[in-house]
């Protein structure tokens, strides 16, 4: 039986979501956690190339005081020094990107979620902080939480931002 692959000895990979303006995206259980899933962005050196080290470390220290309804929210930043990389944890949202709910039968809601993700976009513009990246993919309707086991009302589901990235 094949060992399955770890991250700083802690989060176990579950799977590749996607990759950003930064990295790679996977879906990971954090063994601290109780197995608690996570959206794991993991910031390869060389697209930080040209950027201040000082301003990296401060840009991500600003993403975790972040805290408003319609942005991922960032729970902890990791170095990894034997790739070089920084590990962002992000929480996890279940659900769909914007751009495949245009796509689906999900349009009622779709000047809600974009009203929702503008929300967002001037929280984050308040801050001094440019997303880089704005595209309906990186917005992510989040399903809403079941209560009691039950599934939740789809009509309830919110629109968040992903993946602010470090402005030029």
């Amino acid at each position: 039986m094949s060992e399955v692959p770890r991250v700083l000895d802690r989060w176990e990979l579950l799977a590749f979501l996607g990759e950003g303006t930064l990295g790679s995206v996977y879906l990971v259980a954090d063994e601290l956690r109780g197995g608690r899933r996570f959206a794991l962005k993991l910031v390869q050196p060389e697209r930080l190339a040209g950027v201040d080290p000082a301003e990296v470390d401060a840009t991500f220290e600003q993403w975790l005081e972040l805290r408003h309804p319609h942005v991922v929210e960032t729970l902890e930043i990791a170095r990894i020094p034997d790739l070089g990389a920084i590990a962002v944890a992000m929480t996890w949202l279940p659900g769909d990107t914007l751009f495949a709910c245009a796509a689906g039968d999900r349009f009622d809601p779709l000047a809600r979620w974009g009203a929702q993700a503008c929300a967002g976009l001037a929280f984050l513009h308040r801050r001094g902080i440019l997303h880089g990246s704005l595209k309906p993919e990186n917005v992510r309707v989040a399903d809403p939480e079941p209560a009691d086991g039950i599934a939740g009302d789809p009509g309830a589901a919110r629109a968040v931002l992903l993946d602010p990235a470090l402005a030029p």
